[in-house]
């Protein structure tokens, strides 16, 4: 078994530096998103399904870490493979994140409104100002969200920069469970 563990140790490391070369090319990044994703996850589902046996051997591994191995192996395959699945989420992905982004900013503000409501409640010792920062955040979401509907470019890089720290520690976590 340490034939497996060395590949999920050597498939750990070849996502670090994956993980930063998308770093420095988010742009780049962003237009293959979904087959990075893809290829990232075929490689974490190879590691998880290499040191399965011996997560098991060990008493630390059940049926749902095969389950959720094999079925990332699956969606692995389908979009490295499908190009119309590519597209579709190279697509989507950037107004998904900008209505995501407005609809949480929506959500800070009425949040912030209902916490100035209860503030006024309170003792003057308890007032805080909490209710200005979430109705700070709200509209900044607001912001950033129609600024990524208005300009996707930035939001792409931004994803772009997102994924690669993503990759670079799923790189990192595949390397720490290899060496226990």
């Amino acid at each position: 078994m340490k034939i497996l563990r060395a590949i999920s140790i050597v498939l750990g490391i070849f996502l670090v530096f994956m993980g930063f070369d998308c770093m420095f090319t988010p742009s780049l990044t962003f237009s293959t998103l979904a087959w990075i994703i893809g290829f990232s996850m075929l490689i974490s589902a190879i590691g998880d399904l290499c040191t399965y046996s011996d997560k098991k051997m060990l008493g630390l591994a059940n049926g749902w870490d095969l389950t959720g191995s094999i079925l990332s192996l699956i969606f692995a395959i389908v979009l490295v493979f499908s190009n119309m699945m590519q597209n579709l989420v190279n697509t989507w992905v950037i107004y998904i994140v900008a209505i995501w982004l407005i609809v949480m900013g929506i959500l800070r503000i009425i949040s912030a409104i209902k916490l100035h409501s209860f503030r006024k409640e309170l003792p003057d010792q308890l007032k805080g100002d909490r209710w200005l920062i979430a109705l700070i955040a709200g509209i900044i979401l607001i912001v950033a969200g129609v600024f990524g509907c208005i300009y996707p470019g930035a939001v792409a890089s931004t994803i772009g920069i997102l994924m690669s720290i993503f990759i670079i520690v799923s790189g990192l976590g595949m390397i720490a469970n290899s060496l226990y």
